[in-house]
């Protein structure tokens, strides 16, 4: 008889973030869209790091300095851990254009933010020329994480990282 091996809610939790779009979530975007331009030829690595994570912590940051443009007008209304690393709990394509972001502070690990960050395409040229974010929202659904399961997650997988 095999003896089973106890799981830890850390490893538990392992499953759960971030529950990034694959490979398939890519096929399903039609062929010649504007999503295909911007995710078609993504790997894996791509749904860990990249530029919508980048654009979203700019505008974190840019909001903690005071700057004021239309992407800090939406992040003014929620009393956000702006300076703290986030990580990221969620990313998909949203059929408008752009990316989904659901996220959580780790100096706030008990709240999830989902955020949409579009991004312009030149079509002629056929790549993304700029971000924009549309919208912010901390959602009713608590965080299943503490502070201490994030960075341990982030630990034992160097894919995944803090923003």
């Amino acid at each position: 008889m095999k003896e089973e091996k106890a799981i830890t809610r850390s490893e538990q939790a392992k499953d759960t973030i971030p529950q990034v779009a694959n490979q398939e979530k890519t096929e399903e975007i039609e062929e010649g869209s504007l999503n295909d331009i911007r995710f078609g030829d993504w790997e894996e690595t791509d749904w860990h790091n990249n530029d919508y994570f980048r654009f979203l912590r700019k505008c974190l940051d840019a909001c903690y300095d005071g700057i004021e443009n239309e992407d800090t007008e939406i992040l003014k209304r929620y009393e956000l851990p702006l300076k703290s690393k986030f990580a990221i709990f969620r990313a998909e394509p949203f059929l408008l254009g752009g990316m989904f972001i659901t996220f959580i502070f780790l100096d706030k690990p008990e709240t999830l933010y989902q955020t949409a960050v579009y991004s312009n395409v030149d079509e002629k040229r056929k790549i993304v020329t700029g971000y924009s974010l549309y919208s912010l929202r901390k959602l009713k659904e608590p965080s299943p994480l503490t502070k201490e399961e994030i960075l341990e997650i982030v630990k034992e997988n160097p894919i995944l990282q803090l923003w």
